[in-house]
């Protein structure tokens, strides 16, 4: 309600569901971890609310992920989440990001937290060299090739990631990336240097649902 009038408002759900896949060329290292391959179902999507002025909107991005293998790793998640406001001329944004770290299916758990770096943990991702690329074609499909390359400075290892992906028929996306680790004589990455492996994921979009 402004100034005593009733106003349109627009919620608009977009919502995608994906299946992954992970297969491990090499044995584990430690006991209790997965050998061969991994699967997960994934659901997430946007959420965006804006009211009929346009001046206003809101947006979240929740996030599930079910683990077929282990079960800690089954979990919910809010990606992103912000309130915009439009004005004549400019624009403020309230927001709040929260997302996991990208870990291995099969390494052990690890914890980030924001404690200052003397007293934080140690992990493997301090002191590297982050080097990237990204090609997108000009068409339909979404087509898009990625490389990334993250080089310890210190002890020498290294981590690469190779992708690409394309759209398959309406409103399907398929993606493959290979990740590698080379440990050397990084002690970090030592505990995860047979977690190389091949990921693929396919995704479904839906079409987006309106309600005023």
């Amino acid at each position: 309600m402004l100034a005593g009038v009733a106003m349109a408002q627009d919620l608009r759900v977009s919502p995608e569901v994906a299946l992954e896949f992970s297969g491990f060329p090499e044995n584990p290292q430690f006991p209790g971890q997965r050998d061969g391959a991994v699967g997960a179902l994934i659901a997430t999507g946007d959420v965006t609310w804006r009211r009929g002025d346009r001046n206003w909107q809101a947006v979240i991005e929740p996030y599930l992920r079910y683990d077929s293998w282990d079960s800690d790793r089954s979990y919910g998640d809010l990606r992103r989440a912000y309130l915009r406001y439009f004005g004549d001329g400019w624009t403020t944004c309230s927001a709040i990001w929260a997302g996991p770290v990208g870990i291995s299916d099969r390494s052990p758990n690890i914890i980030y937290d924001d404690r200052d770096q003397a007293r934080s943990p140690v992990t493997p991702f301090y002191d590297d060299v982050f080097l990237g690329t990204r090609i997108t074609w000009d068409d339909i499909d979404d087509t898009e090739l990625w490389a990334v390359a993250i080089l310890d400075v210190n002890g020498g290892g290294a981590r690469y990631r190779l992708g690409y992906q394309r759209g398959l028929f309406e409103q399907k996306l398929l993606g493959l990336e290979l990740r590698a680790i080379d440990a050397q004589d990084d002690p970090l990455l030592r505990a995860a240097e047979r977690d190389s492996r091949l990921l693929i994921r396919w995704t479904r979009f839906f079409e987006p649902g309106v309600a005023t």
